[in-house]
């Protein structure tokens, strides 16, 4: 249960457990639907529907669920199996997939968008027969592998979804379609999912890449029969047919699926190589900017457990305000580190080291940022979910404890702005400039976080529920700011502006996962501490953890 539950979470775009606690109004926890997602405790029923309503689905699909809920034995997780582990049952796709080669072209297309209905080309519904077998397998903790008829090989799969990803695969693979238009065929349907923009589909479409790519790596051992990333990457150009944006839509996906395998992400940048020479006089600016940006993607990416900037983290002890560890990145996000984040961003030469700057357009600023951060903590979450930890931008509290400032109006102490700290205008006739990070370590916090105090706003969070213009502020004053105006507990409201904000960035913090209620209830004292409203515990108003007293 444990296993459809977090592929679930998973298909419906891994959605925070706070976000979920909202969608069934407080009924359950975060803390709890983290559990249950994560395997650590066994759901009862009500949490099973719960958590299902949670992830976004209907109340009826909820019942269902509910209703597999006690045909499920009441259990310890079992340890995952090894690779040396036999499977419990196979399943050998080489029959299966013979009923469906009158329609070959279109059921890949057909298992990729959920829709199996038009697969009953035999008249029968073996398919769906399998996948109950397969679910129920799945849901008692047995280890299921599907053989393939692509070189018979065997692949381990976890849920449903797995499956229908290799099913997918193997039927591109066909022995008798290795031919320019299965491949054709195969980015056109691509195309097609990744403009419905729909989050399920998309995510079946990378398993079934990444299932595809699999199948041609174990291959490749034997006759090479399989598809090279060269004659891929032709395709993908010819079928773009000069459009930049369908060129762009289909790379970025096989960028994704090959970017953590060395020998792949090789391939790639020689292929992209190749095409790029061939671009004739006509071709557009645009196109041209594509191969460059992916190109250059797939020269410097580099694999590792985080990003670059985690190496960066400094831990911040409990304080004060925030009663738990947290870590945050020394400096704002750079340039560079936005640019290796979100794969759609080209580096602008020479300005690596400064920092990432979210613009705020009219007339919904919060709108832009929130769309700004949402991209950016997606990327970050994806490689840290496993770790027990979670990437987030950091509340009020977390800031002012991160820049030191809980007893000082400065991460440096008392002392007056300066030249030699901060970035900042210091008269009204100089105008300030945006510098790369740590070009002041004279503004260096006790915690040793740099850039708290001058060059950008960085923007924290200051509320749990999302609200229009309530939700984010502004702190650490920006290189626009006049050194009398610099504070680093004023916290300023985001105003719509007649013109773009080029002065806004970005600090990531680190959290323990199970300490992300603890987080929401400091920064809800430190809010109420702010708006003159003091928390009360118990029926007694608390004195405020704050030297300053009540914040204006």
């Amino acid at each position: 249960m444990q296993l459809l539950l977090r592929r679930l979470h998973v298909l419906r775009g891994r959605p925070s457990t706070r976000k979920m606690a909202r969608r069934i109004d407080g009924k359950y926890s975060s803390s709890s639907l983290h559990d249950y997602i994560k395997g650590h405790r066994y759901p009862t029923r009500d949490g099973l529907y719960y958590c299902v309503i949670a992830c976004g689905e209907s109340e009826a699909v909820a019942e269902r669920w509910g209703a597999t809920w006690g045909r499920v034995e009441v259990r310890n997780l079992q340890p995952p199996a090894t690779a040396s582990d036999e499977p419990d049952f196979s399943i050998r796709l080489t029959n299966l997939l013979a009923r469906y080669d009158v329609k070959f072209h279109s059921a890949p297309a057909d298992i990729l968008r959920g829709d199996r209905k038009p697969l009953d080309a035999a008249q029968d519904d073996a398919l769906e027969n399998v996948l109950a077998i397969l679910e129920a397998i799945l849901a008692r903790g047995g280890v299921v592998e599907a053989v393939t008829r692509f070189h018979g090989l065997g692949v381990r799969v976890t849920s449903v979804a797995e499956f229908l990803a290799v099913l997918a695969a193997d039927m591109v693979l066909h022995p008798a379609k290795q031919d320019p238009g299965s491949r054709l065929w195969l980015i056109e349907q691509s195309q097609k999912i990744l403009k419905a923009k729909e989050q399920a589909r998309e995510t079946q479409l990378r398993m079934a890449w990444a299932s595809l790519f699999d199948l041609l790596r174990r291959a490749a051992s034997g006759p090479r029969t399989a598809w090279p990333i060269e004659q891929m990457v032709e395709d993908i150009v010819k079928k773009a047919d000069k459009s930049a944006s369908r060129f762009s839509s289909v790379m970025g996906l096989l960028f994704e699926v090959v970017r953590d395998d060395p020998v792949l992400r090789k391939e790639l940048h020689q292929a992209l190589g190749v095409e790029e020479r061939k671009l004739t006089d006509d071709a557009t600016p645009q196109m041209r900017h594509h191969f460059g940006r992916l190109r250059s993607l797939t020269r410097t990416y580099r694999q590792s457990d985080g990003y670059d900037f985690a190496g960066r983290l400094k831990s911040i002890p409990a304080g004060e305000l925030c009663d738990y560890r947290f870590a945050a990145t020394g400096y704002p996000l750079t340039m560079g580190d936005a640019v290796r984040l979100l794969h759609d961003l080209e580096p602008a030469e020479g300005r690596a080291g400064y920092p990432y700057v979210i613009e705020l357009e009219r007339p919904a600023p919060e709108e832009a940022l929130a769309e700004n951060l949402t991209r950016l903590l997606v990327q970050c979450n994806k490689r840290a979910y496993r770790s027990g930890k979670m990437w987030a931008v950091p509340t009020a509290a977390e800031w002012i404890t991160l820049a030191g400032c809980e007893h000082s109006l400065f991460p440096w102490g008392s002392e007056p702005a300066d030249p030699l700290r901060a970035n900042l205008t210091y008269s009204w006739e100089e105008k300030g400039r945006l510098q790369p990070v740590g070009t002041l370590p004279g503004g260096r916090s006790r915690h040793g976080i740099d850039d708290c105090c001058g060059n950008v706003h960085e923007i924290v969070e200051w509320c749990r529920e999302p609200s229009r213009r309530a939700h984010y502020r502004l702190a650490g004053e920006s290189f626009r700011s006049l050194a009398d105006h610099a504070s680093c507990f004023r916290l300023r409201h985001l105003t719509r502006s007649s013109s773009s904000r080029g002065n806004v960035g970005v600090r990531l913090v680190q959290i323990d996962i199970e300490d992300a209620e603890k987080r929401w209830v400091a920064q809800d004292a430190f809010r109420h501490i702010s708006e003159r409203r003091p928390p009360e515990i118990d029926g007694e108003a608390k004195d405020s953890p704050l030297p300053w007293g009540r914040n204006r």
